[in-house]
């Protein structure tokens, strides 16, 4: 079973990287939800990859279960929130404290950190999300938590 996971982690991430991500979405929409769930439960793969925005580089901790996933498989979420980032980046610039909540990964919150906000709040309700948005806050050395 373990191998049979294995093989199946390793062709999710090949369609990930060769598929466009309309057509992957599409193709995950077909399967069955249980067959989904069971698929996605199964991987454990996480990896730390390095994130370049707005001329500043970070790194997110994330694997097939988190929502961001497939944006940084794709293409570094270069795409992903395109114009929602291009704001708050401008904003956090000249900003004296920025409240991320709902914070999740910590994509904006750490965001807000290197583009030179000096106070940054993220706030996340989900404990599991809360442990996730604290390694990544500790992967790029900014708050303390």
């Amino acid at each position: 079973m373990k191998i049979l996971t294995q093989l199946l982690e390793r062709t999710a991430l090949l369609c990930v990287k060769i598929l466009p991500l309309r057509a992957l979405y599409k193709l995950l929409q077909l399967l069955p939800s249980s067959i989904m769930a069971r698929l996605l439960s199964s991987f454990k793969l996480l990896k730390v990859y390095k994130v370049s925005l707005f001329g500043k580089e970070f790194s997110i901790e994330s694997g097939p279960r988190d929502d961001h996933y497939l944006d940084l498989e794709k293409d570094g979420l270069r795409t992903w929130e395109r114009e929602a980032l291009s704001i708050w980046a401008r904003e956090v610039r000249k900003a004296e404290i920025a409240v991320d909540i709902g914070a999740y990964l910590g994509i904006y919150s750490i965001m807000a950190a290197k583009l030179g906000c000096p106070r940054v709040l993220a706030l996340e309700p989900n404990s599991s999300n809360f442990a996730r948005l604290q390694r990544n806050l500790s992967l790029n050395d900014v708050g303390d938590s």
